[in-house]
Order: structure tokens, then C-alpha cells, then sequence
């Protein structure tokens, strides 16, 4: 919520007396070195003037932190409901927003706008009046259109509040209709006028002006002559830098293609992939060289080439450049993967849980150890992961301010994470849950399924003639597919994985495929020239989950290692041709094979003893 202000009796309280008697003209050069729309550094002068002075201007205080809190507060100027929301958003904390102000806080607002100068200032203080609709019609609306359009886009430094406020401006001034249509159009004009002096300077503002205007929609009649002007400051100013020429290029493709001029726009496209490819060859080389980074420039530049259209890279022989840049990304993704270091954590100790698995399958028959042997891990759950990191988030995480990529051994970028933002958070949530399944069945496999079957191997000799006994009786496996279930589970008892996970991941698909069918639910789609086609795991999945077939652990479970490239994808690695041995035969290979051990074991589990049926409810093959 908003933080605590200057205490103020508001009973029997002149609050337009009060104020008239400050000395608002002694604040004024408070605020001398504070450039226009800098509004972090007038919320922090406005929280220096409210520390309270002694009454009759103990309201004055009360004023200014008021003045700060809007100060602070995030604008979007593009949107028209809630242009404003908290600067700081943590969970179910947040700083100040619109809604924490009380009547007398609107009321002491009003009443001090009148004295404040700032056309900053008092543009959001009459926004806030109308969006909170203090006052009596459109009047502190109007009063914020014209006290944001006064506000001069100056070359004096990176000022987002500036661009904001004007993009506020022309928001209102197209919400209030008719009323306003003769200033929305003025707007457009000086917008336009700005737009060109500021290119002309090669001033940073003038890119944040061309996005925001180009967002808007604003002067698309001059859109060529923005472009032009564009490509001749970006061709002019140096590639690197905040200012670069680069960032001109690109509103100049920006620009180009809104005005319908595409092979200029595809001409910019070239050039930006070129600086890219430069500037990536630059970065793999000297003493300081990065192919990760080398990488992520050639990246960037095949983006920029598939911008352009397939005639116009056909008409310039620009395919086979192309192909290069291509050859060329692989062979830095490829070493990107020897720059990784290993970066250790705490270790634990599983000495006494490898102890109890290995004493929960030893000195009993071999079916009663069998049945233990699939109890020896459980499941993990995907609500308490998912609660965990959900939490965790609320707690506030500095490493998911920024997106992540999940590079493969191979150099390849298989999935990229965005940042965390507030349509981004259960995506993130989503990534994190699948890495902690990830890393939790790890410590299962190492700590208890593996400890177990080395001893459950040296007193039986689980073959596959006993695994197809087994098969055969569980309803679980469809029927004709017991050789193959046998044959893979019996790999596993030979520790060898491989064989193991390319004979049992494919039977997977089948398993959820023939119990859905016996349910009466479709597994096929119909393609619109009447192509049918089979649904793959990942579809299966979900249908698997919806009807109830089994539950969300074990779903998570399945696509976490199968099919999910924040997992181990293990299925489509292996399908692909792209899956290592040491794959296959690591914890994802072996944790998958226990998983299809348990779905066959799980009847048998529960007949022998009554208190599994918890497990049993899992599933309902």
C-alpha cells in the first residue's frame, strides 16, 4: 500500500485558506536543477519539501507528499482506463497507486494545483483529479491536455517521462471526442515537427519519439520523409552506442514499411544483419572474446534477413549469404558450450535415504520387492512446486527481472524465458516448476531409485519372461504391447537405459492413446483436406489430465522429462536423432523407466496391500 504521510487534522480545516498562506515562490528553486519530466527527481524534492515544518504550514507538508507519491507513480501514456499504476509491484505488495487517495486527499490536491507552477506537476495532479473524476466535468481533463502539450521535448538528456507525458496527451485528446478533435490534430503537428528536429540533431529522444509515434499511429502521411530522415542519421552516426546508428536504422525500416516502401525497409533489414554479423565476428575474437555473445549477434542478424522478403533476397543472391550466416552461428553456438563453467552449490548427504530404499527391497521375495521398489520415491507434486516458486516470486527475485535462454549441449537455444513482467508470470512460474521437477528427480534417481535397484539386482534376477507375466496381467499395458513393455523394462535391470528408453518412450504415446480411446475420447485431428492425423504425447497429455486419467503429478511428471525443452525433452531428443548416450543414461533415462515400472506395477501394488490406494488414484488405466 502507499506509504504513511505527513499527519494533518483535517476537522474545521481551511485547506484553500491554509495554502494560500504558504510561501509557494521560496520552494521554486528547489526544483531549479530538476529537468522537465524527470519525475524520480521531483518525487525525491517533493519528499524532501514535505518533511513537516512547524504549523500554520504543517499543511504545506501534507501537500508536498501527496505531490511526491503522484510524482512517482508509473505512467503508460498509451493506455486510457489506467494510464497510471505503482512504480514497485512485489506479490501483494506494491508502492502508492490512484486509488489509495482519500477525498481529502483529491480535495488537498485540487486546492494546491492552483499554485503550482511546474507544468509537469500540475499536468498529473489534474490527470489524477479526472481519472478519479474529483471536480465537476471535463475541466482537470482539459487542464492536463494543456499542461502536458506546454511541456517542450528538449535534446537534454534520456527523459522517458517526456515522451509518456505527451503520449498521455494525445490519449486524452482523442478520448474526449469532438471536444477536443482540433487539439489532438495541433498535437500531431508539433509531434511531426518535433519528430524531424530531433532526428536532425540525432538526439536519443527522437527514437523514443518515432516509437511512440509510430505506436500511436500519429503522421503516417509523412511516414517516407521520417524514414528518410532516419536512414540518413542512422548511416551518419556511429553503429555502437545508446544513440547509435543502429537504433536509427531501425525506426527507418519502421517507418519505410508502414509507408508501403518494403524493399527500402527489406534495404535496412540488410544493413542492421550486417552490423549484427560484424559486430558478432568482433566479439568472437581477442582477449576478451565470447562466442555466447558472438552467437546471440548472429542470431540477431539471421532474424534480420528473414525480415526480408524470399523475392527480394532472390533478386540481390542474398540465399547463399544467408546459408553462411547460418554456418556460421553454429559453429559459435557449438563453442559457446566449452565456455560454461561449473558453478557448484551446497552438496547433501543422501548416504541414509540410499540406505533405507536399499533395506526396503532387500530379504523379500521378488514381487513384494518390486512393489517396494516403485514406492521407494514419490511422485513430486506439481501444486507444491508450483506454490513454492509462486511464493517465491512474491518475495521479489532479481534474477527474473531478466529473460533467460536454455542452451542445449549442442550450442542450440532451445527455449527462451522472458522477463518477468505481469503478463510474463505464470509463464515464469511454469519454467521454474519444470527446472525444480527437473532438478528433484535428479536427487530421487541418485538417492533412492538407483541405490535400491543395485540391491533389488543382487537378489533377483528380474527378467524379461517375468516382466511379461507381469505385463500381460496389468491393465495397465495395452494389449499386444506386453512383448515390448517386457523387453524395455527389462533393459532397465540390465542398466542399460538406452535401450530401454527407445523401446518404452514410444509405448508411452500408445498407453495414454488406447485408454483414451476406451474412454470414447478422440486422439486424432482432422486437417482441413480430411487428413487425419494422431495426436502426439504432448496433446495426449493434456487430454489424459482433463478426463482424469491421471493426475497432475504424474502429467507433470511426463511432459517435464518427455516433451517439455525447459525439461529434458528426452522424447523428442531421442526421436530426433539428437539425444547424447549420457542422456539416455542419466537420471532423465532412468527416472522415465521407473515411472513406466510404476504405471505397470501400480494394480498389483494395490491388491497386495490396502494401504496404496492413495497411489492408486493416480491413475485409471
Amino acid at each position: 500500500m502507499g506509504r504513511s504521510r505527513c499527519p494533518l487534522e483535517w476537522e474545521g480545516l481551511d485547506v484553500s485558506k491554509q495554502l494560500g498562506g504558504v510561501d509557494w515562490q521560496s520552494r521554486e528553486p528547489h526544483f531549479a536543477d530538476v529537468l522537465l519530466g524527470d519525475f524520480y527527481d521531483l518525487a525525491c524534492v517533493c519528499r524532501e519539501l514535505a518533511e513537516a515544518p512547524p504549523y500554520p504550514e504543517r499543511v504545506s507538508g501534507a501537500t508536498w507528499d501527496l505531490v511526491a507519491d503522484v510524482c512517482s507513480l508509473a505512467l503508460d501514456g498509451s493506455k486510457t482506463v489506467r494510464p497510471f499504476s505503482p512504480v514497485v509491484t512485489n506479490g501483494t505488495r506494491r508502492s502508492f497507486d490512484v486509488q489509495d487517495l482519500s477525498q481529502e486527499d483529491l480535495e488537498l490536491l485540487s486546492a494546491a494545483v492552483q499554485h503550482l507552477t511546474r507544468p509537469d506537476i500540475a499536468a498529473r495532479i489534474h490527470d489524477v483529479l479526472w481519472l478519479r473524476r474529483h471536480g465537476p466535468g471535463i475541466q482537470h481533463a482539459l487542464s492536463a491536455l494543456d499542461l502536458y502539450s506546454n511541456i517542450p521535448i528538449d535534446s537534454n538528456g534520456y527523459r522517458l517521462g517526456l515522451v509518456q507525458s505527451w503520449e498521455r496527451a494525445v490519449t486524452l485528446a482523442r478520448s474526449l471526442g469532438k471536444t477536443t478533435f482540433e487539439t489532438a490534430q495541433d498535437l500531431e503537428a508539433q509531434l511531426s515537427h518535433m519528430l524531424s528536429s530531433l532526428t536532425a540533431e540525432g538526439d536519443i529522444l527522437a527514437l523514443m519519439l518515432s516509437r511512440m509515434m509510430m505506436r500511436q499511429r500519429i503522421a503516417l502521411t509523412e511516414a517516407s520523409d521520417f524514414a528518410d530522415l532516419m536512414a540518413v542519421r542512422g548511416q551518419s552516426e556511429p553503429a555502437k552506442g545508446p544513440v547509435g546508428g543502429l537504433q536509427f536504422l531501425e525506426c527507418a525500416r519502421d517507418w519505410y514499411q508502414t509507408a508501403g516502401l518494403s524493399d527500402r525497409a527489406d534495404d535496412m533489414s540488410i544493413a542492421l544483419a550486417e552490423a549484427a554479423v560484424a559486430e558478432g565476428i568482433e566479439r568472437a575474437s581477442g582477449a576478451s572474446s565470447s562466442h555466447m555473445v558472438a552467437a546471440h549477434h548472429l542470431e540477431k542478424a539471421i532474424q534480420q534477413y528473414r525480415r526480408t522478403s524470399h523475392g527480394y533476397r532472390k533478386e540481390r543472391a542474398l540465399e547463399s549469404r544467408l546459408a553462411d550466416i547460418r554456418t556460421l552461428h553454429r559453429d559459435y553456438s557449438q563453442r559457446a558450450t566449452e565456455e560454461f563453467e561449473l558453478i557448484e552449490g551446497r552438496s547433501f548427504d543422501l548416504t541414509e535415504i540410499a540406505e533405507a530404499a536399499e533395506a526396503s527391497v532387500k530379504g523379500k521375495e521378488a514381487l513384494p520387492a518390486l512393489l517396494n521398489f516403485i514406492a521407494v520415491a514419490p511422485i513430486p507434486s506439481a501444486e507444491q512446486l508450483t506454490e513454492m516458486h509462486r511464493e517465491r516470486l512474491a518475495q521479489g527475485s532479481i534474477a527474473d527481472l531478466f529473460g533467460r535462454s536454455i542452451i542445449t549441449n549442442g550450442g542450440r537455444v532451445a527455449y527462451k524465458v522472458p522477463a518477468l513482467a505481469e503478463d510474463s508470470k505464470e509463464h515464469v512460474i511454469a519454467s521454474h516448476v519444470v527446472t525444480s521437477h527437473q532438478m528433484y528427480i535428479g536427487g530421487l534417481v541418485q538417492g533412492a531409485i538407483a541405490p535400491a535397484l543395485r540391491a533389488l539386482s543382487q537378489e533377483h534376477s528380474i527378467t524379461k519372461e517375468v516382466l511379461y507375466e507381469l505385463c500381460t496381467q496389468s491393465p495397465a499395458v495395452p494389449p499386444g504391447r506386453e512383448t515390448i513393455f517386457a523387453m524395455g523394462l527389462a533393459a532397465g535391470f540390465e542398466w542399460d537405459f538406452i535401450t530401454s528408453s527407445y523401446l518404452v518412450i514410444p509405448q508411452i504415446e500408445n498407453f495414454f492413446r488406447f485408454h483414451l480411446k476406451s474412454q470414447g475420447i478422440i486422439t486424432t485431428s482432422l486437417d482441413q483436406d480430411g487428413t487425419e492425423t494422431e495426436k502426439t504425447l504432448s496433446p495426449l497429455l493434456d487430454l489424459a489430465k482433463d478426463c482424469q486419467l491421471i493426475d497432475a503429478d504424474i502429467e507433470l511428471a511426463f511432459r517435464a522429462t518427455l516433451v517439455d525443452p525447459r525439461g529434458s525433452n528426452l522424447r523428442n531428443d531421442l526421436l530426433h536423432g539428437l539425444s547424447e548416450p549420457h542422456t539416455a543414461n542419466g537420471a532423465a533415462g532412468i527416472y522415465i523407466w521407473w515411472l513406466v515400472l510404476y504405471i505397470v506395477l501400480v494394480p498389483f501394488w494395490t491388491r497386495s496391500s490396502g494401504e496404496m490406494d492413495d497411489s492408486a488414484s493416480r491413475l485409471r488405466p
